[in-house]
């Protein structure tokens, strides 16, 4: 595979790839020397000193700090009034409010180094400005050790025309958000224009966006401010900033290649299927695991990463999770021995982690309460919401290494790393911690992190939504790919397909419940998700998936409808084989009856990036990707059939058929019909074809592969009869080796029957529950500490503002209940609930709920809970219960004498 930052353009660069990096050590001197010369203009600041790179030509006159970029017959100005913010005569200034004067320029090779003073009334400060070329642009290098820095501009860009701006960055798809404007492209002629700074050489604490427009004629801000906020001390930061501006013929070629190099796990994770297990027990997971290998035949390696695990209840004591022995694993999930026994099985299919978080701070975690780990904090020194970054890789190095003793564990998983968006989410602004607002800092630290999780575990790390594209290849290999409410928007995939996709094979498209909402999520939150039960949402989740080139990924809890996990792993799992770490040769969208290029639908004035609040152009959920190895996919997430001829001796131009009608095809081709969030993916001379389609000659969608090279197929006909099978069947080498029944999971396994049988305990048919001699099932969650049993009484620590229990599984006669009793002491809050399920009862939780009052006090007291009047409840069999012994209040202490019904 070619290195990542390799591009035809890099090659047409007068000076050597990557010169600024050579010439690195050269410019920190020239910097330093700049800062100490004495005032004197030397001949450089003369005359302006130009660089090529590629087929730009910068220029940049050091007395006038005009600087231009040439390319083709365009000339601009990028950068106009680039330049530092000082706080001086007690405001903030911007460049444009001050006199700034040249104080001394020298050239070094390819090098220039500027040294200018800013004066406002009766104060000044100094500033080193050092300028070179990079393999694909000019790198801009601003550095000062004047106290009182505010941010850096980066001016204005002039002399475009009109222009169209694209939100490209990882960061920015997530939520539709218009804060990354990060490349302008001009269509009249084709000039492209980008500036980034380089974040991990950030003293700043955040970037800005000023200007958030898609579109306009004239002056406009081509890249972000930087802004420096004061740390607990009132002091800033010096300045150190590194900014690299691009100016190139073509939109691409302003959009900057990763710094970073790919995963060293890239190839294994293209052919492995996320397992995210949010649900059921140690024991339940390897029974279903050591299933589910027997249903795909071997033909599945799985990443399996096991969420809800750690003392207490869930998230409730972080950054700990497990610190032997007085907080071993979650009793009602698993012991360290169910985990061991997991472990084994799912190393056996691949890559098993023990989820972890180092992020969220609980004043109650052990880490805490003895001091190795303290709240960041704000800028007036308050408590943020999360772990000082200097405190992670102590707390990860202790934990990680008790995991991957304990478990053999040969993969990691860590929690909201990559969900804050940028380092800024979780910088201190502690001033007794050298540089640690820096945003710069930040990133180390995170990488750092990221890197002790990885090499303690032997193996890849994932985290949660991959929006920090920062972190993404050698640090997270892997995780969620999370789109917020992509059900309801529409995105190009480019950005992710042209620059992040090289990095490393990431899976799904978030937390499948993500997908469907915005947060807070509540549909999620009230218990109504239907996206495992609506063909139409699960069947859009996934056409995002292939449209994005990302793994099969499953959102796991017991009762995943099996022809669901069958085509996530067989039709999903096989064919990312194909697209991972491929290189795309183009990306085409419907529009106006005929596939166009992303520069054409720019042109038209059609943002690729939609806000979700504004309307979402049809062309964007019509798509065709083609890979260098000539795999082709079409994407359809529009209401109408859309046919595409399949051809089978290159790819397709379907772009010349009517939408309306299908094309006639031409021999060797196939026509395949396309309905709403379906999809078709095809190699050249029919070696592969894929299709979430109508199946030929019906009007009957059915999910599909056959890949010659694996000598596999598979179908999950729908409830139909496909290809002789009326249910998901799988061929290898032209033999049926499984047929599943798709209700219930029993299957036909080379003509044997086998049946799913978990490891599951009975259902209580009764409540009486006295706390004599353990747990008897129940299962902390949320904000309550590990159980104990002391004195014949349940007990638990209150951590988190919403502590419960779940009961263990129960099957309770119609009516046969019509109160619960509970006997208990509470040391906080006013208020506790009460939740259940009843067979065949669709509602949200509140719904299901009751509320009942609680007396804070020393002596157990007895509640009584009226379920028998719940219309909810009254002639329903009572599947699930859930009991709150208080809501809103901590910290405090929980003690159940007795839970029972009468």
């Amino acid at each position: 595979m070619e290195r990542i930052r390799n591009r035809p353009e890099d090659h047409a660069a007068t000076g050597p790839l990557r010169a600024s990096k050579a010439e690195r050590p050269t410019v920190r001197w020239l910097t330093a020397l700049l800062l100490l010369v004495p005032a004197a203009v030397a001949p450089a600041a003369i005359t302006p000193q130009s660089w090529h790179v590629g087929r730009t030509t910068y220029r940049y006159w050091p007395e006038t700090r005009k600087l231009t970029a040439d390319c083709g017959a365009v000339s601009i100005e990028p950068l106009s009034g680039f330049g530092p913010r000082f706080v001086l005569g007690g405001k903030e200034r911007a460049p444009s409010d001050v006199s700034i004067a040249l104080v001394s320029a020298t050239s070094h090779g390819r090098t220039l180094g500027c040294r200018y003073r800013v004066a406002f009334e009766n104060e000044s400060a100094d500033y080193a400005l050092t300028i070179s070329p990079d393999s694909d642009g000019l790198r801009l290098v601003c550095e000062s050790e004047f106290p009182r820095c505010a941010g850096m501009d980066p001016g204005q860009t002039r002399g475009l025309g009109s222009w169209r701006r694209i939100s490209y960055m990882r960061n920015a798809e997530p939520y539709g958000q218009p804060f990354w404007p990060r490349v302008a492209w001009a269509p009249q002629s084709g000039i492209a224009v980008s500036a980034v700074w380089d974040m991990a050489a950030s003293n700043g604490t955040s970037w800005d966006a000023p200007d958030q427009r898609f579109q306009g004629q004239g002056d406009f801000t081509a890249g972000l401010s930087v802004s420096y906020s004061p740390r607990t001390d009132g002091s800033r930061l010096p300045l150190s900033e590194a900014l690299t501006l691009r100016v190139g013929q073509g939109l691409w070629s302003a959009v900057p290649m990763p710094l970073q190099p790919p995963s060293a796990y890239a190839s294994e994770l293209a052919h492995s299927v996320f397992l995210d297990v949010w649900g059921g027990k140690a024991g339940e997971t390897d029974s279903f695991l050591k299933y589910l290998s027997d249903l795909t035949h071997g033909q599945v390696r799985l990443y399996t990463v096991f969420e809800n695990w750690e003392a207490g209840g869930f998230d409730a004591l972080l950054p700990d999770s497990i610190r032997m022995p007085d907080y071993p694993p979650n009793e009602g999930i698993g012991t360290v021995a169910d985990f061991q026994q997991l472990s084994r099985t799912a190393r056996s299919l691949g890559r098993f982690a023990m989820r972890t978080n180092y992020m969220v701070l609980r004043p109650a975690s052990p880490s805490a309460k003895e001091g190795h780990a303290a709240f960041a904090l704000d800028a007036a020194g308050k408590p943020k919401w999360h772990t000082r970054p200097t405190d992670w890789l102590q707390l990860a190095r202790r934990q990680e290494e008790e995991i991957h003793r304990l478990f053999r564990t040969n993969a990691g998983f860590t929690d909201q790393l990559t969900s804050g968006g940028a380092p800024w989410g979780y910088t201190d602004y502690n001033a007794e911690i050298p540089r640690a607002s820096a945003m710069g800092e930040t990133l180390r630290l995170q990488r750092q992190l990221a890197t002790t999780i990885r090499d303690t575990q032997g193996g890849p790390i994932g985290s949660e939504t991959n929006i920090d594209e920062q972190l993404l290849g050698p640090w997270v290999a892997t995780g969620d790919f999370g789109i917020f409410d992509g059900y309801h928007r529409a995105f190009t995939p480019e950005f992710k397909l042209r620059r992040i996709h090289p990095l490393s094979t990431f899976h799904g498209m978030g937390l499948m419940y993500r997908y469907f909402e915005m947060p807070p999520f509540p549909a999620f939150s009230s218990g109504r998700t239907t996206y495992l039960s609506d063909p139409a949402q699960y069947d859009d989740y996934r056409a995002a998936e292939v449209l994005y080139g990302n793994g099969g990924y499953l959102f796991y809890y017991p009762g995943m409808p099996w022809d669901y996990l069958l085509t996530e792993c067989l039709v999903i799992g096989t064919l990312q084989r194909h697209y991972a770490l491929q290189p795309v040769r183009s990306v085409h969208y419907w529009q106006d009856g005929r596939w166009q290029t992303l520069e054409e639908i720019l042109a038209a004035g059609i943002d690729p990036l939609p806000q979700p609040w504004n309307p979402q152009p049809d062309c964007l959920k019509r798509i065709r990707v083609i890979y260098a190895n000539g795999l082709t996919v079409v994407v359809n997430r529009l209401p109408d059939l859309f046919p595409v001829a399949v051809d089978s001796t290159g790819p397709p131009d379907s772009g010349t058929h009517s939408q309306s009608k299908a094309p006639d095809a031409e021999p060797g081709e196939t026509v395949v019909r396309i309905p709403k969030s379906g999809w078709v993916a095809w190699m050249p001379g029919g070696r592969l074809l894929a299709y979430s389609a109508l199946a030929p000659g019906t009007d009957h969608r059915v999910d599909f592969i056959r890949d010659d090279a694996a000598h596999l197929q598979f179908v999950n006909p729908r409830g139909a009869t496909v290809l002789g099978a009326d249910r998901p069947c799988l061929w290898l080498k032209g033999v049926p080796v499984v047929r599943v029944d798709p209700a219930i999971g029993d299957a036909w396994v080379r003509g044997k029957m086998v049946s799913y049988q978990p490891s599951r305990p009975e259902p209580v048919r009764r409540v009486d529950f006295r706390f004599d001699h353990g747990t008897l099932g129940w299962v902390a969650q949320s904000g309550l500490g590990p159980l104990h049993i002391r004195d014949g009484m349940l007990t638990a620590e209150i951590v988190g503002d919403d502590p419960y229990l779940f009961g263990p599984p129960v099957d309770l006669a119609p009516d046969s209940i019509r109160t619960i009793v509970v006997r208990m002491k509470v040391t906080c809050g006013t208020f506790g609930r009460f939740y259940f399920q009843a067979a065949g009862v669709k509602a949200s939780a509140e719904e299901m709920c009751l509320h009942f009052p609680v007396t804070p006090g020393p002596n157990v007291e007895e509640i009584r809970i009226p379920v028998g009047d719940h219309p909810l409840w009254k002639g329903h069999r009572i599947t699930m219960i859930r009991f709150d012994p208080e809501h809103g209040a901590v910290p405090g202490t929980v003690v159940i004498e007795s839970i029972r019904g009468e």
